[in-house]
This record gives C-alpha cells, structure tokens and sequence, in this order.
C-alpha cells in the first residue's frame, strides 16, 4: 500500500473496494493452502517443527490479508466473506455422511446467509427511517439499480452490447444523480443490461456449471490436501462473484485475471483430485504450437501496456476533475494537485474542442489558481459551443 496520485492508499488501485475484492480472492486460496500444510501425524509425535513454523507463516499471512480486507472499509467485501463461507459451507454440507446430517448443514448455511443479507437491509432501511443520511455510494447505488430496471425493460432479449453501459445510461440516468458512470456497480446487473435476459441466464448457466465441476472434484477429492486447496479455490471464486453484486470487479482487469486463473484451477481440479492415482504421463507440446503460444502472449502482452486512455479526452477531464477535487480545502498543498487538474482539462479540450465542461472546467482550475481574466476566458469559450443540427429522418433532427 502507498499513497499514488488520485488511487488513495492501495497502489495502482483507483478504488479501495477493488483492492478489497482481490485481497478476498488471496484470502480463500490461501486458507486453502494453510488447511493443506496441516498433516496428520501420530498423537504421541505431534506436528514436526518444521511444519508447526510453516503453518505458522501462513496463519500470519492470513492474518495480514483479513486485516487489508477490513482496512478496505469496503462494505460490499465485508458482506461477500459471509456470503461466499456461507456458500463454501453449503457445497460442504456433502461431507456429511448420512442424509439428515447433510440437510441440517445445508438448511444451516442458507439460513447464515439469509441472516446476513437482512441484517444488512435492515441497517440501511432503520438509518433511512431515522433520518439519518444515507451514504452517497449507497444512495447512488439505489438510483442507479432503479434506473438499470427501465432500460432492461426497454431491451430485454438482446440487451444494448458489449461496453454499451457508458453511452447508453445517460439516457436512464435519474437527475438527481450527478456525474457520469462508467458502470453499473454491479457486474451481473451490467451484463443483464448489455446482453439481455438471455445473455444473464448464459452467464448464470456457466457459473452454475463451474460450481457443479467444482463441487464434484472437491467431494471427490482423494486427500485432505486436495480437499483444501479446492474448497479454498471455490470460496475464492464465491467470494468474487458475490462482491461482483455490490461492484464491477470484472472490469477491473488485475481481478479479473485472478479470477479467470482460479476458474481454470478449478476446471482442471477433476484431473488432479486423487493425485495418487496412476496416470499416463502427458507429452509435450509440439515446439511450433509452444513458439505460437509464447509469440501470443508477447503480443497481447504488448497491445495491454500500451497507453491508451490518456489519449481519451473523457478520461482525461475525469481526472482532471479528480485531481481538482483532492485540491479542495488542501490550501497551498493543492497547488501541484490543480497544475496537474489544469494540464488535464487543457490536455482534454485540445482533443475534444466541443467538449464545454472541459472547457469550464479548465475555467475553475484557473480561476483557483488566481488567474481570473484566463478564467473568465475559458467561461466565455465554454459558453459559445453551439451544435449544429442534423437531420437524420423524417421530421427528427439531432444535434
């Protein structure tokens, strides 16, 4: 963790619920592997040294991770860690040996997690009842939940594509929600929104079908070990996926990477499972199918480092305005925040001359700076930005 400009105090992290989703994908895999270093010995020996020492680390790790989770403050991650375990325990209510046993756990869990899900609602609807103020994220949320609903009934089958959410919410999006979204803080909402009903069910069939494969593999499972490091790939992979209700993980590219290498491990998990079953040494690949895999992934590799937001006049003036903002109140402290805030905004009407917030924006920077006669200036350019009308049917025009 360290402080970075505009990111906050989690690295490259713009967010900290980000942040907290990944350290929740860490925390599962490595409780997997804490439980999977615990070996059965002989009560008169006990544990060797070597192996209560490695435990130990792991348990400190652990300890660690949690503790990041909660210095997130991120509610959504602390709501996904009783949601996920409450999943975990449900998948292994089939340890159980006889049926009742197997019922109780299950009924148990669910019942976790229907606990968790009301006390929440209930913290939020007892503060509204109150008069209390409801936080800004949450309040946005709401409004943005509600708005999702009108434009899903406006395209239910195909949705409106891939990526469409920024363009097309300004059209949904209620007035009293200021700003622009990127996302629709919720990741299986959003995909609803772009491919429709049918693409939700899609991607719901696949998570399903994941789960079975993993559920199989861990009851299957021909060791403790295995058993471990599976169940804590499967609480990993449920932890994600709950938290992508509350945020957009997968659109966070670092997390969504980790994801998709914890569904391949448990994908494979069935191969693997009863690792002293005897099996067929697999041959290696042929050397040109190894060079084209190795040539893939330097080009891809290569398309992904290069900068390319920068170059988007939008995304320049968003942080532009971010850097503006985190000047506010710092007093002389903020001036190198407002330079950074001027060349941003300055740097987005240079590539997009029509953009007038930019352009008014760059007129507050300035106008903070003390420079009123340039201020004024950009206020007078933002103000004369005139559209031309187009027709594009009969009787429509759009500007």
């Amino acid at each position: 963790m360290r402080e970075t400009e505009l990111t906050g105090t989690f690295a490259s992290y713009y967010n900290k619920d980000h942040a907290a989703n990944f350290l929740l994908m860490t925390l599962g895999m490595g409780l997997g592997v804490l439980v999977s270093r615990r070996r059965r010995r002989p009560a008169v020996d006990g544990p060797a040294a070597e192996d209560r020492l490695e435990s130990a680390r792991l348990a400190a790790l652990a300890a660690v991770v949690l503790a990041g989770v909660f210095a997130t403050g991120s509610r959504g991650a602390l709501l996904a860690m009783p949601l996920s375990a409450s999943f975990v325990g449900f998948l292994g209510a089939g340890f159980a040996s006889d049926a009742r046993t197997r019922r109780l756990r299950a009924a148990g869990f669910l019942g976790a997690a229907a606990l968790a899900v009301f006390f929440c609602y209930r913290v939020v609807v007892a503060g509204a009842e109150a008069g209390a103020m409801t936080d800004r994220s949450i309040t946005m949320r709401f409004f943005m939940y509600g708005d999702a609903w009108t434009w899903l009934k406006d395209a239910p089958l195909f949705g409106t594509g891939l990526g469409s959410f920024e363009t097309v919410y300004p059209a949904y999006q209620d007035r009293s929600l200021g700003g622009l979204a990127q996302h629709a803080h919720s990741d299986w909402l959003e995909l609803a929104l772009e491919t429709g009903v049918p693409g939700l069910l899609a991607a719901l069939a696949a998570a399903a079908t994941l789960g079975a494969i993993s559920a199989r593999a861990w009851l299957s499972a021909g060791s403790r070990e295995m058993r471990a490091l599976i169940g804590g790939a499967i609480g990993a992979a449920a932890a994600f996926a709950v938290h992508a209700l509350f945020d957009f993980p997968f659109q966070i590219p670092g997390n969504a990477a980790v994801f998709m290498g914890i569904v391949g491990f448990l994908l494979s998990a069935p191969l693997w499972k009863d690792k002293a079953a005897p099996e067929a040494r697999p041959s290696p690949p042929p050397a040109w199918s190894a060079a084209a895999a190795a040539a893939c992934a330097i080009l891809l590799s290569i398309g992904a480092a290069r900068p390319g937001p920068e170059l988007d006049g939008k995304r320049l003036r968003r942080l532009g305005l971010a850097a503006f903002e985190s000047a506010s109140g710092a007093g002389p402290a903020g001036a190198p925040a407002l330079r950074a805030a001027l060349t941003l905004s300055l740097d987005a009407a240079a590539l997009r001359p029509h953009d007038y917030v930019a352009l008014a924006q760059a007129g507050r920077v300035l106008a903070r700076l003390g420079r009123p006669g340039d201020a004024a200036d950009f206020y007078e350019r933002s103000r004369s930005v005139r559209f031309t009308p187009v027709v594009v049917g009969e009787g429509r025009e759009r500007r």
